[in-house]
């Protein structure tokens, strides 16, 4: 991305390039940009064209080629109950992804499930590393619990204390060990037991793990012969269910209908119905059918924050591509 200040030189040349007969192609996926510049839209989606138009632009028909055909409303089950605020972040700056991260405020409740929108780089992982201590704030401050974290390495320590979990998009890169068996993947998890002491006990738990998760393999197979399903499955067999605050960047990535129907069902049915849990996902549809709350994120800063009964489908990708942003 670039700044408003280089819009304002590189906007102005382009147009003056393009009134002097030269052909300008623009890949972009913020439509008041399409809007300024633009006298003719190729929206491409999976690989293939989707639309093709000339202005002047029908947004909606934009955003219906980019998103996909609105779904017909279904019935949301009732919000969960919320408790006491978990999360609080003030007046935070951070480094990372395309525009880093500006973020005025922001807080969260036990029990609520928060559904992170944007487009890839807009800033929803780095909300979720800032709170999971893993990334380091410029300025600003993140209270879990009530607890300050330090903006140090230390961070990410004392969040895993207070029972926040974090469960990457990239299971094997960043969640998972290639190289142990899912065995050892147990003995890892238990704190209390020692590493190499307690194989027997540990096996034992895989095997528990294995049929109670369904996970196709067995106690001495490696993350990495894991489908990514059943990797996704090892993970939830993991996490302990009594975690007070879940991360998940984009859950269901890779997986098949079922597979993802299944992850939710543990997420909403199998853990604490005061456990808060923060995801991001690049579907539309996941995120309005299982969060109470919705933020959109657009060029690193939060451009929509709302109950998920308060918006819709087209409201959402608006904001996602900048037309939704005063």
């Amino acid at each position: 991305g670039i700044s408003p200040a280089q819009k304002a030189l590189l906007f102005p040349a382009l147009k003056k390039l393009a009134s002097e007969g030269m052909s300008i192609l623009l890949v972009s996926h913020k439509l008041e940009e399409v809007a300024s510049l633009c006298d003719e839209v190729t929206v491409l989606r999976h690989g293939k064209v989707t639309h093709h138009t000339r202005a002047p632009f029908h947004f909606p028909e934009l955003l219906e080629a980019m998103f996909g055909t609105v779904p017909e409303q279904k019935k949301k089950s009732a919000a969960r109950t919320t408790g006491n605020t978990v999360v609080t972040m003030n007046n935070i700056a951070a480094g990372g992804e395309r525009q880093g991260l500006k973020l005025d405020n922001f807080s969260a409740r036990s029990g609520e499930i928060i559904g992170l929108a944007g487009l890839d780089g807009a800033g929803q992982a780095t909300f979720l590393r800032l709170v999971a201590g893993l990334t380091i704030p410029c300025h600003g401050t993140t209270q879990l619990f009530s607890t300050h974290l330090p903006s140090s390495k230390k961070a990410s320590r004392i969040a895993g204390d207070l029972q926040t979990v974090f469960l990457p998009a990239d299971r094997l890169e960043e969640a998972l060990f290639t190289d142990i068996s899912l065995s050892d993947h147990f003995s890892l998890r238990n704190k209390t037991i020692g590493f190499w002491e307690k194989k027997q006990h540990n096996r034992e738990r895989a095997e528990k793990a294995i049929t109670t998760f369904s996970i196709k393999g067995q106690p001495n197979d490696t993350a990495d012969n894991l489908s990514g399903g059943n990797q996704q499955r090892l993970l939830l067999a993991l996490l302990d269910p009594q975690s007070k605050l879940i991360l998940l960047e984009n859950p269901t990535r890779g997986l098949d209908i079922r597979s993802g129907q299944w992850v939710w069902e543990y997420l909403t049915e199998t853990l604490s119905s005061k456990t808060c849990i923060i995801f991001s996902s690049p579907e539309l549809d996941e995120i309005l059918h299982y969060s109470d709350r919705i933020l959109v994120f657009y060029d690193g800063e939060i451009a929509l924050d709302c109950l998920t009964t308060e918006t819709d489908h087209s409201t959402v990708a608006a904001a996602m591509t900048g037309m939704g942003v005063q």
